[in-house]
């Protein structure tokens, strides 16, 4: 999470201050606390795992599918 943090703080910081030489408001006027960042390691952790266990089911699968043969069409 922190990797991701740190890519993605000079991007804000660039919008926001190009926002702001136009007169324009923060493009991402928000602050991430300590508190936030948990809770979106927390997320990010958890959306993760899913998809690594998604990928390794639809590896299982093809393997399974790989050797089944399949009657031909009437």
């Amino acid at each position: 999470m922190d990797m991701l943090i740190n890519a993605w703080l000079p991007i804000e910081f660039a919008t926001n201050s190009m926002n702001r030489s136009l007169g324009q408001m923060d493009l991402y006027p928000f602050v991430l606390s300590p508190q936030v960042i948990r809770k979106l390691g927390f997320i990010h952790a958890l959306t993760q795992g899913a998809q690594a266990a998604r990928a390794r089911s639809n590896r299982g699968q093809g393997r399974r599918l790989s050797g089944a043969r399949h009657p031909a069409p009437a």
